[in-house]
């Protein structure tokens, strides 16, 4: 229920979601493009805490493919379908806020997104927890720290 309400869903609304294995379909179908190519073809996820995000994908990928398998958080066994398109390595936003810190001499209330996003772009709204605000939130932050970091 927690989930739920930082997601702003009901219980109803999750009801009326898609199967996770045409879910998943749907997902490796705009993967597919960059399944079994060379390691440097394949995609680099990007995000703001994106380890996070890298385990629930590999959650889900465990869900579908193995779904009953207890997930005690060794995803070890679902690599092998997960890197077929991906990468093992990726770039997190979040790992800069130290960095920004150091150089402009600021700290920040908390490394959480909204509020280093909130540090630079007080008048702007957003709505957090919202994937695609989120998106465009890490993309923003993340041009501007390699500006200030002197990266571009």
């Amino acid at each position: 229920q927690q989930a739920l309400n930082v997601n702003k869903h009901t219980i109803e609304e999750l009801n009326t979601f898609e199967e996770p294995e045409i879910v998943m379909e749907k997902f490796l179908k705009i993967l597919s493009p960059y399944e079994n190519k060379g390691y440097f073809d394949r995609l680099i996820v990007g995000g703001y805490n994106v380890v996070f995000d890298i385990n629930m994908l590999l959650n889900f990928f465990a869900r579908v493919y193995h779904p009953n398998h207890k997930l005690d958080g060794n995803y070890w066994i679902y690599y092998t379908n997960f890197y077929k398109y991906i990468q093992n390595r990726h770039i997190d936003v979040m790992q800069l806020v130290p960095l920004v810190e150091k150089k402009i001499k600021i700290e920040f209330k908390s490394h959480k997104l909204e509020d280093v996003y909130k540090s630079f772009f007080p008048k702007e709204t957003y709505e957090a927890h919202n994937a695609l605000s989120d998106i465009q939130m890490t993309i923003k932050l993340h041009k501007l720290f390699l500006r200030i970091l002197e990266l571009t």
